[in-house]
């Protein structure tokens, strides 16, 4: 993660879909209505389903506690932080 940044999760009609760093919910909840974040959404596919369907909610939310844990932590001169 970078400095002063939180993790964020969107959710996709209610489906933790795509998670993310930000420095605030504000600019979480701008992302959510980017277009090329959309078209990308709706490119995308999870067992050839897109996982959007250009009608279901963009929710933007704080990530949960195990979501961020998978992130890659930062590192300084080469060690963890």
């Amino acid at each position: 993660m970078t400095a002063n940044a939180f993790v964020f999760t969107i959710e996709i009609g209610g489906t933790p879909t795509l998670t993310f760093e930000a420095q605030n919910l504000r600019e979480a909840h701008e992302l959510c209505h980017e277009q090329w974040l959309k078209d990308d959404l709706a490119e995308a596919k999870s067992d050839g389903v897109p996982l959007w369907d250009g009608k279901a909610k963009l929710r933007a939310r704080i990530a949960l506690p195990r979501r961020v844990s998978c992130l890659p932590r930062p590192k300084i001169m080469g060690q963890a932080v």
